[in-house]
């Protein structure tokens, strides 16, 4: 388990982020979505990978796993196991054999290379920029002034779409259709608390 027994405080513990599973001492759904799933499969009683499984089952249908750092639970481990099931159903030792039965192919998949874009949102005008370049600043200039440096290289001209601006909500979906088309998973960008990074989050749930 990701963190057991270390300290909550850490940093890599408390930022949200999409995951692939969390565990089922803390999981909060919608109730129609979770009585859309019929609950926790059978197949996985009386415990363990149960939580895995609906994730798993979230994932497929579409939806996504979200870890929330600020969510605060006081758990015992195995308390309930303990006292009232059987010690070898306790132990969870054949329920990973089963999970694995149940999801070979998607989890199989969950490897393939996934091509995933590196995008940098300051192709609109940001109050950031205004204070560090100028008013109206976007990377739009920079990309004017570059000129080749080696032999052979093509200066970075918009083909497509122009010189977009991001401001404008269609540019987004457009730019979601480019990553459709030529096979792009995702986008990452390293910009946050901004209006740049609402951009970037919308491209990438645009995907």
């Amino acid at each position: 388990m990701i963190g057991l027994n270390d300290d909550p405080d850490q940093p890599q513990y408390n930022y949200r982020r999409t995951v692939d599973y969390c565990s089922g001492a803390c999981l909060l759904l919608k109730t129609d979505v979770m009585r859309n799933f019929g609950g926790f499969d059978p197949l996985f009683a009386p415990a363990y990978c149960e939580d895995s499984d609906l994730c798993l089952q979230l994932r497929k249908a579409g939806l996504r796993t979200v870890y929330e750092p600020t969510a605060v639970v006081i758990h015992h481990l195995s308390v309930t196991t303990a006292y009232r099931v059987p010690p070898q159903a306790a132990s969870g030792s054949s329920q990973p054999g089963r999970l694995t039965n149940k999801w070979e192919g998607d989890l199989e998949r969950l490897t393939d290379v996934r091509l995933i874009a590196f995008y940098l949102p300051q192709y609109h005008p940001i109050p950031e920029n205004d204070q560090w370049w100028g008013t109206g600043f976007t990377e739009w200039r920079n990309v004017g002034k570059a000129v080749p440096n080696y032999v052979g290289t093509i200066s970075a001209v918009p083909a497509d779409l122009g010189y977009y601006d991001l401001r404008i909500a269609d540019v987004m979906d457009q730019q979601a259709e480019l990553a459709k088309r030529y096979g792009l998973f995702d986008s990452a960008s390293t910009t946050t608390g901004s209006p740049a990074a609402e951009c970037s989050s919308s491209l990438s749930s645009a995907c």
